[in-house]
Order: structure tokens, then C-alpha cells, then sequence
């Protein structure tokens, strides 16, 4: 049986990520740990969460350092804990060519 969580208030779960905290490790697997004995009538042994956000980075502008300019790159960080086992993956989407980041979804692993 899965649950769904949504982060709708700063109570909650998913809430206490979003209390100013930096997203770390750390609160991936204190929050992964949580969501195991939300559930621990159903007997769950594990749980998944997925992090999307843009990641912005002001860049000095090529010709001159008074100038600057916003680059938005998508982030995807997906925190797993099946057991005792917790893995973690981040990925980041860089664009080269391009003016704009092209937006890509995470993919299901």
C-alpha cells in the first residue's frame, strides 16, 4: 500500500523540508525514516522521495563585470530507503548550446 504526500502547509512531513533548513542528506533520510513509521501498520519497510526544483546562478555577463544575468538549471534529487539501505541521487540538467536550460523530467529508476 503506498500514501501519497503533499506539502500543502509547513506541517506534516514534507513540510519540515521546507522550514529554511538546506536540503541535505541528512534531512532526506530523517524524512525517509519518518515516512517508514508513518507506516508502520502496513508493515512498510521502505520509502521514496523526489525533490525538483530549479537551481539559479547569477553569471557575470562576458563583457563587461558591472552586467550579470540569472541561469536557471533544473535539479531532480530522489532519496530511496528500502531496509537499511538509503541512496540518494541528484541530477542536474546543464544546457550548452542554448540561451535557455531545456527542461527535462526525472526519469523513474
Amino acid at each position: 500500500m503506498s500514501k501519497a504526500f503533499t506539502c500543502r502547509s509547513s506541517t506534516g512531513l514534507l513540510g519540515r523540508l521546507s522550514e529554511g533548513a538546506p536540503l541535505s542528506a541528512s534531512s532526506l533520510s530523517i524524512l525517509l525514516q519518518a515516512m517508514i513509521e508513518s507506516h508502520r501498520d502496513c508493515g512498510s519497510r521502505s520509502a521514496r522521495v523526489r525533490v525538483r526544483f530549479d537551481l539559479l546562478i547569477r553569471r557575470p555577463a562576458l563583457v563587461t563585470e558591472v552586467l550579470s544575468e540569472w541561469k536557471s538549471y533544473p535539479v531532480c534529487v530522489t532519496a530511496r530507503q528500502v531496509g537499511r539501505l538509503t541512496t540518494f541521487q541528484a541530477q542536474v540538467g546543464v544546457s550548452i548550446l542554448r540561451p535557455a536550460p531545456a527542461r527535462r523530467r526525472c526519469r523513474d529508476t
